[in-house]
């Protein structure tokens, strides 16, 4: 098989990475409103996605296949207006999501699987980081884009404390079980990777 992204493969993968952000933006859409739900919507979302991912893993295990997926999502998510830190922390999380997979050569389930725990909690990382570690920043960003103040804070006051590790973990744990229904539901491709 050869390991050169060829032009159908780009396209095949700017499609699912489309979808990928659509369905992720659908998680928080419904989970978003609320301080207690709002650091739980990557996990949730990571679930479906994790069914897309693994498509896209099972149809082009190609070197640079991952860092494209997860590339053209960050930049998806940065030009309809998500924080520049949850953008970074994607593209972060797909430069070792890439790094992993390659271990696998791309086709095995376990460093796929891996992977994408990785860029999911990339995603998670750059928001929940960017709440405690650049607060005024981020509050000053969440008013102008009409976000009320009080609100803003309670995200920052619940994800500043033990909830921290709580929602990684669940992040962690949801991403894993969408990676393996992903993996489960297109078993047959990835078996004829690996044989």
């Amino acid at each position: 098989m050869s390991q050169k992204i060829k032009l159908k493969d780009v396209i095949f993968i700017a499609i699912f990475s489309v979808l990928f952000f659509a369905v992720m933006l659908v998680a928080v859409a419904v989970l978003g409103s609320t301080p207690v739900t709002f650091f739980f919507t990557h996990g949730v979302g990571a679930v479906p996605c994790g069914i897309i991912y693994m498509y896209v893993r099972a149809k082009v295990p190609r070197k640079g296949s991952v860092l494209l997926m997860c590339t053209l999502v960050a930049l998806i998510a940065f030009c309809l207006g998500i924080t520049w830190p949850s953008a970074l922390g994607l593209f972060i999380g797909g430069i070792f999501a890439e790094i992993i997979s390659a271990v696998g050569k791309y086709t095995n389930k376990l460093w796929n699987l891996i992977g994408y725990i990785v860029f999911i909690c990339g995603f998670w990382l750059g928001q929940a980081l960017y709440m405690i570690l650049g607060t005024e920043m981020f509050m000053n960003s969440m008013v102008r884009q009409g976000t009320d103040l009080e609100f803003a804070q309670s995200l920052v006051d619940f994800v500043s404390g033990p909830m921290f590790i709580v929602c990684l973990l669940a992040t962690i744990v949801l991403a894993a079980l969408g990676g393996f229904l992903g993996y489960t539901l297109f078993k047959k491709h990835f078996s004829k990777l690996e044989a």
